[in-house]
């Protein structure tokens, strides 16, 4: 039997739980109970509402976009290999571009930024968007996903894998030095994407990589460390932007609050 998205997810978090807890990179953290509860019931909100609609935008999207396709990535004549290289790094692009753009544009911003409220990120964090997000992001990279016609196996083996992955670099473990700089010369690494969380925006609006840092280097988009240092990194958003109040209720309210 093949499980559901939401249940992969969870699974995942968990197998994460115990590594967070006995090597954690962030120590001393008042008790997060609370917003671990806000967290889960935001994704439980995310995922489902995303999973009900799934069939519908696809049947509304994907005709209309099928009309502006620019050609299909799918009949290149190069080796199966190559072609799968190209999609999946295409997909990573897209999902780069996708994130920076979230950042720079005011009204994706708003719904975004629930996802960086969050002070004390965990595994869990990466379940931490807005719904409506969800659905404005899924139909955009769907949109480029038709139009530049990448092959359905190559979207659902990254879509898995970033599934992973996502959960790996939001969770607060310590990797050893030596092997967190040998990672991320290829994959961006819970240190890296921490920064990227930072209440400072000039580090918040960094290291926008999905799976692979490639694009923050190569756009220079890419901060090694926060000034204060991992184990100093105060994260969240700055105050102005805050939630009243960190819970689901608060979070879902947060990108249509006066600021």
């Amino acid at each position: 039997m093949t499980l559901p998205p939401w249940a992969i997810t969870l699974l995942i978090i968990g197998a994460f739980a115990p590594l967070e807890y006995f090597f954690p990179r962030i120590t001393g953290r008042p008790s997060i109970k609370g917003r671990l509860v806000a967290v889960m019931v935001i994704g439980a909100i995310s995922l489902v509402t995303l999973s009900l609609l799934n069939g519908q935008l696809q049947q509304v999207l994907v005709p209309l976009f099928l009309q502006i396709k620019l050609f299909s990535l799918s009949k290149l004549e190069i080796p199966s290999p190559l072609l799968f290289l190209a999609g999946f790094l295409l997909i990573d692009l897209i999902q780069y571009t996708m994130h920076l753009v979230s950042h720079k544009v005011t009204v994706l911003w708003r719904m975004h930024a629930i996802h960086h409220a969050d002070e004390h990120v965990t595994a869990a964090s990466s379940l931490l968007h807005h719904p409506l997000e969800l659905i404005v992001a899924y139909g955009m990279i769907l949109c480029l996903y038709v139009i530049l016609g990448i092959p359905i196996l190559i979207i659902a083996i990254y879509g898995l894998v970033n599934a992973v992955h996502s959960v790996f670099c939001h969770a607060n473990i310590a990797l050893p030095a030596k092997l967190d700089t040998a990672l991320r010369l290829l994959i961006v690494t819970p240190d890296m994407h921490r920064t990227h969380h930072s209440i400072r925006m000039d580090e918040g609006n960094s290291n926008f990589g999905q799976v692979f840092t490639i694009w923050d280097r190569l756009f220079g988009t890419y901060v090694a460390h926060p000034t204060t240092g991992e184990s100093a990194l105060i994260m969240g958003l700055p105050e102005g932007e805050k939630p009243k109040t960190f819970s689901f209720s608060g979070l879902l309210l947060l990108p249509f609050a006066r600021r």
